[in-house]
């Protein structure tokens, strides 16, 4: 278990009268307490990781920043500090074994769209926390359920009218609704024209009205 390791690490510091390392892992457990104290849990393997996974994270960007600002003595500790977190990191995988694992998950959720998301990540995140970007991750199995996307989109309705108006938004505002309903069925004209509005319906057969007229002025509410 990755916390007894610590504490196990921590007394061989101390022993050694190694006060750079000690302090580097007094910060683990600080952090690890924290996060504990905070969500009222105790962390396992797979949680630690996490906290491990943070603190590299931050380390690496301020090695980019006290380097830029010429801060090399600042920045060789940072280092120090990543060097010692990655020692309780498992072994980073490769893309192929990735992607491997990543299909695995798509097949075992039976996972077919976006809506699947967080089903294949659940899975993964035991296996991978540590070992990948996560970020990285997630964007790869976006990319492999983007092929599903039209399926989680929101379903549009259509609404039929007197004189046959359909519309391919489900957001047509109510009183527009009401006004159509007014215009009789006879006077639906032969052929029935398209008419787009600002707030992206398409109107099919509808007659001209005063209420197009004033659409444009209204648009923003209903976008």
């Amino acid at each position: 278990m990755l916390k007894r390791r610590l504490q196990e690490d921590m007394k061989a510091a101390i022993k050694a009268g190694d006060k750079r390392r000690l302090g580097v892992i007094r910060l683990i457990n600080a952090a690890i307490k924290q996060r504990e104290v905070d969500e009222r849990v105790e962390l396992d393997d797979t949680q630690v990781l996490v906290v491990l996974d943070k603190m590299l994270k931050q380390r690496r960007d301020s090695i980019s920043q006290f380097e830029q600002a010429g801060r090399e003595d600042l920045a060789a500790q940072e280092r120090f500090e990543v060097d010692v977190c990655q020692e309780y990191m498992p072994a980073p995988l490769s893309e192929a074994e990735i992607d491997a694992l990543i299909s695995q998950a798509i097949d075992r959720t039976g996972a077919t769209g976006m809506r699947d998301m967080g089903k294949v990540m659940g899975l993964l995140k035991p296996t991978l926390q540590g070992r990948a970007d996560m970020a990285v991750v997630s964007q790869q199995i976006k990319a492999r359920l983007g092929g599903s996307r039209a399926t989680s989109r929101r379903r549009r309705r259509s609404i039929a009218l007197p004189w046959g108006l359909i519309t391919a938004d489900a957001r047509i505002p109510h009183d527009e609704i009401a006004a159509a309903h007014r215009f009789p069925r006879s006077r639906a004209p032969s052929t029935q024209p398209t008419t787009a509005l600002p707030w992206g319906l398409v109107l099919h057969g509808i007659p001209h009205h005063p209420r197009a007229q004033g659409a444009p002025a209204r648009a923003g509410r209903y976008r």
